[in-house]
């Protein structure tokens, strides 16, 4: 393949805060604290749905005041009022001089005091319950979107509480109104269709439900639902590509047509894809009395093939954390466990493959293989094979091929980006260890029997393939640059399929502003595209990994932590966005190299994931879970 000779980089100053979110227009600015949660072009997209359906809706006319006014305190002097609430100074002028107490209250000169009052508010509440069948999927669950929000600014409004559930799930009503409240209705869904026992479940349960007044809403398809809800919206689609919206309440039936927002900002809605989403500093208490052990700040961590599972040691013990992100094990009593090697050791690298991990401990003359077949001991390598740090915080970069025939494979890459290959042992041969290449700058699976590596060799970047058991390796791009890039990161599979890769060709001074520019170069079906891409990280800034641009899956974006250490940014060629935003420091982080998972660890020690479908989970060290 020809060399392709990135473009000059060019010389711009670097930002100097994080990219901001966009004004919203000012007809949306009533929804502003709720569409702040999306990116910009997904809070226009849902907020055009907004004008229209709260139009639509009316206004709320349920209970706002119970009682009569109560009074408590005083609240101001007046001119008028009854005079069993004068005040004692004029009933002593009366007394003293009764003329003048006479004209003044002629004149309407006398002063009374005036009570404060208060108003009891109503003990009522705004109920939605959401259609999550098949003939919601999709586009209604948009319109979804928009009424949840506007249910909830409709009970703020109102001085009242906010419930939602889902038909599927009688009697199960959740308080939530924030962005994982609303995450959590979408990832709701069933494939039972809604019909009338699950209405009547729903109105059994409401009818026991202690508090009476407000709305009840029910949003989807059940036409059948006005016995026991107040309000009934049915969402479908029309021959217009169009969202056929029918509202019917107790002041009678209204019909909107909502146009559907483009389809990558519906897209990335409909995942989940919130931009600007801040932590609660309350989801897990990590104080010690309530948290027996701890995660590690200083490893950022490990994620296995596909992403499904997370792997985090534990403070001060000889021991890591397993989580376990597949469907089937979320929940499950194994989501979540500690696997223990030996006491006293700390790993020198650690790998996963499928649901397991391994390692090796090393010592001044051995290597002990913990966990993985066919691997024992074997006398320690000198440092033309394995060169390491004395005092390390860092596990070694390493990948673990256990699938095909026996024996395992352990690619290793040391401190001197020398990459190796350990071998198990087999009927015809002991176990081995073997030197493959130098000059490395990151590495990434493939698939089960071939990985990728980048590596600098006369004056360029080479993007390299070889098979697991280490056969001669093929150079699949070759990018000539002058500067020797320090840092890389791969994703995808560049190989067989599609992918990015990307390197740091300038690295900002710490004492300047100066930024710090990555090339990115995309491949598809194995082939380089022909332009390189240049992104400026401005300075502090932490680049962790590369990932998919939500919503453009040709498009991709440098992941990394702000110079505060407060928030998790996704920097593309032309602007970027908050990922994550936490309340607490991001101590540490990982990006799967063929996934768009993130794994993130922050100083209270908790673990979070932001995971493909757009869910934030999170744990502590005691297999907690914290989500909301």
């Amino acid at each position: 393949m020809n060399a392709t000779r990135p473009p000059s980089l060019p010389l711009l100053p670097a930002p100097a805060a994080a990219p901001q979110p966009q004004p919203l227009p000012r007809a949306l600015q009533p929804w502003h604290d709720w569409l702040q949660w999306f990116p910009h072009d997904s809070a226009l997209a849902i907020g055009g749905m907004l004008p229209r359906l709260h139009a639509a809706m009316g206004r709320y006319r349920g209970t706002l005041q119970r009682g009569a006014h109560t009074p408590n305190g005083i609240d101001e002097l007046r001119r008028r009022g009854p005079y069993h609430r004068l005040l004692l100074s004029e009933w002593a002028l009366a007394d003293e001089v009764p003329d003048e107490f006479l004209r003044r209250a002629s004149s309407g000169e006398h002063l009374f005091l005036s009570p404060r009052y208060e108003t009891l508010r109503a003990d009522a509440e705004i109920v939605a319950v959401f259609d999550s069948g098949p003939a919601q999927f999709g586009a209604p669950r948009l319109a979804h979107i928009a009424l949840w929000i506007l249910l909830a600014r409709r009970a703020q409004e109102a001085g009242i509480g906010f419930r939602w559930g889902v038909l599927d799930a009688p009697g199960a009503l959740d308080a939530g109104g924030d962005a994982h409240a609303l995450k959590r209705m979408l990832a709701a869904r069933t494939l039972h269709h809604a019909d009338a026992s699950r209405v009547a479940a729903w109105q059994a349960a409401l009818a026991a439900d202690p508090c009476q007044s407000g709305e009840r809403w029910c949003i989807g398809g059940a036409r059948d639902a006005t016995d026991a809800f107040s309000h009934r919206v049915v969402i479908a689609r029309d021959l217009h590509a169009n969202l056929h919206v029918e509202i019917a309440g107790p002041s009678g039936r209204r019909d909107v047509d909502v146009p559907l927002p483009p389809g990558k900002a519906s897209a990335r809605l409909l995942r989940g894809g919130f931009a600007y989403e801040v932590a609660a500093t309350h989801t897990l208490d990590p104080s010690p009395d309530k948290t027996k052990e701890k995660l590690s700040l200083r490893q950022p961590p490990l994620i296995g093939p596909e992403g499904r599972l997370i792997v985090v040691p534990v403070l001060g013990e000889s021991a890591a954390m397993l989580y376990n992100l597949s469907p089937q094990a979320k929940r499950s009593k194994k989501a979540v466990r500690k696997m223990r090697w030996g006491r006293g050791s700390e790993l020198l690298f650690a790998a996963v493959a499928g649901k397991s991990m391994g390692g090796a401990i090393a010592d001044r003359s051995h290597l002990f293989f913990w966990q993985i077949e066919g691997m024992g001991v074997l006398p320690r390598p000198d440092n033309a094979v394995l060169k390491t740090t004395p005092g390390q915080a860092h596990w070694l970069p390493a990948l673990w091929f256990n699938g095909g025939k026996r024996p395992h494979h352990v690619f290793v890459l040391d401190t001197a980006g020398q990459l190796s290959v350990f071998e198990g042992q087999r009927h015809d041969r002991a176990m081995c260890a073997i030197p493959i290449d130098c000059d490395t700058i990151a590495m990434m699976r493939l698939d089960s029997e071939h990985l990728a590596y980048l590596r600098n060799r006369n004056g360029a970047v080479e993007l390299m393939r070889v098979h697991r058991r280490g056969t001669p390796s093929r150079t699949i791009a070759k990018i000539p640059m002058p500067k020797r890039p320090d840092k890389g990161f791969l994703y995808g599979h560049p190989v067989t399929d599609s992918g990015a890769w990307c390197v740091r060709t300038q690295r900002g001074a710490q004492s300047d502003d100066s930024a710090s520019i990555w090339q990115l170069f995309r491949m598809e079906r194995g082939q380089l595209l022909a332009q390189a891409q240049s992104i400026q990280v401005p300075s502090g800034w932490s680049v962790v990994g590369l990932t998919p641009v939500p919503g453009a899956p040709a498009e991709y974006g440098l992941v990394a932590i702000t110079a505060d250490r407060k928030r998790l940014m996704l920097q593309r060629v032309v602007g970027g966005d908050t990922l994550y935003a936490s309340a607490r420091s991001i101590t540490a982080a990982s990006v799967a190299t063929d996934t768009s998972l993130i794994a993130l660890i922050t100083e209270d020690r908790q673990l979070i994931a932001l995971t493909p479908g757009g869910e934030t989970r999170r744990w502590n060290a005691d297999g907690e879970n914290g989500d909301d």
